[in-house]
């Protein structure tokens, strides 16, 4: 097992692993989203570039957590209902991010937009997205928004009457990592905390519509005869995982040279349970000499996109940069299983959609996103006071340079750290912490993303898999955890 799991953290370090789908289901995701094109004209510095809509949007966020944007709450001995929801203020939270009004909603999104349909303005808003906030008020209102906004998510789920699972575990979803140092905040962080924000506050409002004015009124039965408010809450999850995407730098990488990456993964898995493995703390990559090409091309780009750096010779993974990263997966993978969530209860087609774009590539970021969460999940409840999962993944590259490097040849082997040594050992039993419908949200998310635009015999493989009578169905995968 510990092979396993050591295997698809390479490649390209913690990518897709879901840990345990069925094999026959990795090996149809295939298909990548092809970077940005630039205007060649702008390029060579024949036109100049628009830079209203990025200047806009780069002003509106700058602003956010300040003046009329924040709200003051008291922590300890008082109650907020400043998300739409009564819920009592955690101890030492005196201000938060305020939800933005529906105008000013519509502005952030429009001027966004606009900008991300340039590649221009684009690489010019990413540019001050990386930027750390230094404002104390607003770093101040962004950590204690986090607070209020987790709490905000178990009192709705207790808000909603029994039936409501599915509803209640996407819920439970968009909790979000506590900020231990808001000073490593940067400007994507605080926009990726106002648009969740925006959509948990949109989210509570529509459920009461739905309810007829109350969350208890919230059933099968509602959600079917409420498909415009439904409609409006898939929207803005799309959007918001559109926007943790772009700020992640996942929507940037070119993966369109990359080809059969999931063919890769499932011969790596074949060969992770070969009788011919090494017990040596040692992988040879022998076996995989016709991905090599492929492993070099993509993993110095997905380092980049976590953060990883280098300092000579040496790579460096900041806590910084670690949790900048995980706090825009958290946001990507939770924002895209609130939207499916509701799309699949509601009976919405992709149609019917303003912020669609679900495709076969949408599955990777998925997988991706399910896979480094989890991961940083696992090395919390592991190792709750010690080395953090930037810390594993600075020291395997240290120790693997020709991996970081994307210099890998079919005589290199890797070597596994002794920092990583039997730390994984307990992966299975971890994972069955979770219970089942926690995963079945997971599968149902990556079935309801293929149907928009994916591939035919995978949405086949998907729904075998959530059949509960069918042999190697979920319930079996599940049940056999930690045997």
């Amino acid at each position: 097992m510990k092979k396993a799991f050591f295997l698809v953290l390479l490649v390209p370090i913690l990518t897709i692993g879901l840990i345990s789908c069925d094999a026959s289901i990795r090996s149809n995701i295939a298909g990548f989203m092809g970077g940005f094109q630039s205007n060649v004209y702008v390029e060579a510095g024949l036109v100049e570039p628009n830079k209203a809509d990025v200047q806009a949007a780069v002003a509106t966020i700058a602003a956010i957590g300040t003046g009329t944007g924040a709200a003051v709450v008291s922590g300890g001995d008082g109650t907020t209902s400043t998300l739409g929801i009564s819920v009592s203020v955690p101890v030492g939270v005196t201000t938060m991010l305020a939800p933005q009004s529906p105008a000013d909603q519509t502005k952030l999104k429009t001027d966004l937009a606009a900008t991300l349909n340039s590649p221009t303005q684009t690489k010019t808003l990413l540019v001050e997205l990386a930027k750390p906030i230094t404002d104390v008020a607003q770093q101040a209102a962004a950590q204690g928004t986090v607070e209020v906004f987790n709490a905000t998510l178990d009192a709705l789920q207790s808000s909603l009457p029994p039936g409501n699972d599915e509803l209640k575990t996407a819920i439970a979803k968009l909790e979000l990592p506590v900020v231990s140092d808001p000073a490593t905040l940067t400007q994507g962080d605080v926009l990726v905390l106002q648009m969740m924000t925006n959509l948990i506050s949109n989210t509570v409002s529509k459920l009461e519509t739905v309810g007829g004015g109350t969350l208890a009124g919230v059933d099968d039965t509602a959600i079917t005869n409420n498909k415009t408010q439904l409609l409006g809450i898939v929207d803005d999850a799309l959007f918001t995982a559109q926007i943790a995407e772009q700020i992640s730098g996942a929507a940037s990488i070119d993966f369109s040279g990359q080809l059969d990456l999931a063919s890769l993964l499932d011969n790596l898995n074949k060969s992770s349970r070969s009788s011919s493995s090494r017990t040596d703390g040692t992988i040879d990559l022998g076996d995989a000499a016709e991905f090599l090409s492929t492993i070099n091309g993509i993993v110095p780009d997905i380092l980049k996109l976590m953060g990883v750096t280098k300092s000579g010779e040496t790579f460096v993974y900041t806590e910084a940069k670690y949790k900048s990263f995980i706090l825009n997966q958290k946001a990507y993978r939770s924002a895209m299983e609130h939207g499916m969530t509701f799309k699949r209860k509601g009976g919405i087609d992709k149609a019917d959609l303003l912020n669609a774009n679900l495709d076969t590539s949408t599955l990777i970021k998925y997988a991706l996103a399910v896979f480094v969460t989890e991961h940083d999940a696992y090395v919390k409840d592991k190792n709750p006071s010690g080395l953090a999962g930037n810390d594993f993944i600075e020291d395997f590259l240290n120790d693997n340079p020709d991996l970081g490097n994307g210099a890998l040849t079919e005589d290199s082997t890797l070597v596994e750290p002794n920092l990583v040594s039997d730390f994984y050992d307990d992966w299975e039993t971890f994972l069955k912490t979770r219970s089942k419908q926690y995963y079945r949200n997971i599968v149902s998310t990556l079935l309801e993303i293929n149907k928009s635009g994916g591939i035919a015999q995978l949405t086949a493989e998907l729904e075998d898999f959530l059949l509960d009578g069918n042999a190697d169905s979920l319930d079996d995968w599940y049940d056999g955890l930690g045997q």
